[in-house]
């Protein structure tokens, strides 16, 4: 999986998360999962707002086309390559799939768990 795949997964997996109203509520999500995801945003956006759309996700998190153009976005922005950016990414990826696996899978960026097929 290359850089912006794992950026991609992060910003639809924080999005899928975000739009979970009854686990957001959990404690898991409100300190770990939301702040890193809105961390995560703001630094794109502080970044590379002129050529990333931070929200594009926002809506349809799952939708391919979205992500796709998503990962053009970063790819071209360069923001794939930022460590700093990258850091985040991992780690809200991680964070979310050990606290809330099925935000992963709902953003349909990876197989669902086996407790949910």
């Amino acid at each position: 999986m290359d850089a912006s795949d794992i950026l991609v997964k992060a910003l639809a997996a924080g999005a899928t998360a975000a739009l979970r109203p009854n686990r957001m509520y959990l404690p898991d999500f409100q300190k770990e999962i939301m702040p890193l995801y809105l961390q995560l945003k703001a630094l794109l956006e502080e970044r590379y707002g002129s050529t990333v759309n931070v929200d594009l996700l926002d809506i349809g998190p799952g939708s391919a086309e979205r992500q796709e153009a998503m990962a053009q976005q970063l790819q071209a922005s360069g923001a794939a390559n930022d460590e700093d950016v990258m850091q985040l990414a991992r780690k809200l990826v991680a964070i979310i799939t050990d606290e809330n696996p099925e935000s992963i899978w709902a953003s349909n960026v990876a197989e669902p768990p086996e407790h949910l097929k």
